[in-house]
Parts: structure tokens; C-alpha cells; sequence
């Protein structure tokens, strides 16, 4: 038994021995906390902001105590707090009224100088502010609603380009030649649209082109 218990003594005097300060294990994770996959976990305020923030903590903490202590300066800084957040409203609604009164010039809205029932008119207004693709857009949309219009096509709103442009392919009251510049502009302004945005003045002149062929056909039967 004394033999065990020395051992034993001894085992735990070199496990003691072995176990690392606190200061080593306070530099062990420093060490662990800089590398790149902890940085969202580290904080990059200084001791200043710290300080200002505890401050604020503990002021917020310490204002509902003043219900009963001094209900003058309470309901004080409960009206003034309401006050800042009313005015904070109103100017988001103000700022919101503002940003929907400039969306009908923006190149996805429409121009106030064209009528909205006149998309070539549109389309310039946007082409002449060099948006190019935007305009392009407007053209296709104008010559897809006239072929549906004139029984050219059958399509329904929620229909993607791709069944689009199956049915273009299936015309048959359409040229070849139509069939294929309508298929493939639509598809390059969808292309364009979904990577670089890029303002190309030849996609918009053929639009425009493609229009004025589709403004010379002639009503038909309803497409099946």
C-alpha cells in the first residue's frame, strides 16, 4: 500500500508538472483565435468604442429604475425616444415616396416624357440615356405582346423565354427569317441581361428593326 500511494503521489506531482499556466493557456489561444477561420469571432473595436458601449449598456439598464426614483426624468426620456423614433418614420416614408417617384426614369421603369402605352417612344427615351439593353427589352416585349395580339402566338404570362421561343420556332404564320432573329434576340438580351449587362446599340437596332416587321403582319386566326 505505501508503494501505491507514492506512485500515485508521484504520478500526480508529474501531471501537475506537465499541465500547462494559465498564462501559456492564454497565449495557446490567442495563438487559436488568429487564424482565419476565427476572424468573424474576433472583435475589431477599440477599448474607446468598448467603453462607450458598456456605458450605454448599463444607461439602459438603469433607466427603468428611474420609473420609481424620478418618474419626471423617465417618461423625459421615454417622450424623447419616442419622438426619435417617430421622426426616424417619417423619414423612411419620405425617402421611400422619393425613391418610387425616381424609378419612372430609371432604365427598368417608364421614361416620363413617353407615353406608357407607346413602347418605341419608350425605348428611345431610354436609348438616348445610352440604355441600350433596356431598350432592346422594351422592343422584344412590344413585339411579343403584338404577335399574340394578331394571333400569331398563344402564350401566357407566366411562361418562361424558353417555351417562348418553342412557340416562336413553331409559327408557322411567321417567315423563317423572323422566326430565327426573334428567337435569337431574345435569347441574347436574356443572356446579356443575366451576366454583364452589357449596353450593346446593334441589339437595340435590331429590336427595333424586328418591330417594324412584326408591325407589317396581318391579324390572323388565334395560334392553337
Amino acid at each position: 500500500m505505501p508503494d501505491a500511494a507514492g506512485a500515485a503521489s508521484t504520478a500526480h506531482a508529474a501531471l501537475a508538472a506537465a499541465r500547462p499556466s494559465d498564462a501559456e493557456l492564454r497565449a495557446l489561444s490567442a495563438r487559436v483565435l488568429e487564424r482565419p477561420e476565427f476572424a468573424q469571432y474576433r472583435s475589431t473595436a477599440s477599448d474607446a468604442e468598448l467603453a462607450v458601449l458598456r456605458w450605454l449598456r448599463d444607461w439602459f439598464e438603469g433607466v427603468p429604475a428611474l420609473h420609481d426614483g424620478s418618474p419626471v426624468l423617465y417618461w423625459s426620456i421615454v417622450g424623447g425616444l419616442s419622438l426619435v423614433a417617430l421622426l426616424l418614420i417619417a423619414h423612411v416614408v419620405y425617402t421611400i415616396r422619393l425613391a418610387v417617384r425616381a424609378s419612372a426614369a430609371s432604365p427598368d421603369g417608364a421614361s416620363p416624357a413617353a407615353a406608357p402605352d407607346d413602347p418605341r417612344a419608350r425605348a428611345e427615351a431610354l436609348a438616348r440615356d445610352g440604355h441600350y439593353l433596356a431598350a432592346a427589352r422594351v422592343l422584344q416585349l412590344a413585339s411579343v405582346q403584338m404577335l399574340v395580339e394578331r394571333g400569331h402566338l398563344d402564350l401566357r404570362r407566366h411562361e418562361p423565354n424558353r417555351v417562348l421561343c418553342a412557340r416562336i420556332a413553331r409559327a408557322t404564320s411567321l417567315s423563317s427569317s423572323l422566326r430565327g432573329d426573334l428567337v435569337e434576340q431574345i435569347r441574347e438580351v436574356e443572356r446579356t441581361w443575366f451576366r454583364d449587362r452589357a449596353e450593346r446599340v446593334g441589339l437595340y437596332q435590331d429590336s427595333r428593326r424586328t418591330l417594324a416587321r412584326v408591325e407589317g403582319l396581318a391579324r390572323v386566326g388565334r395560334a392553337a
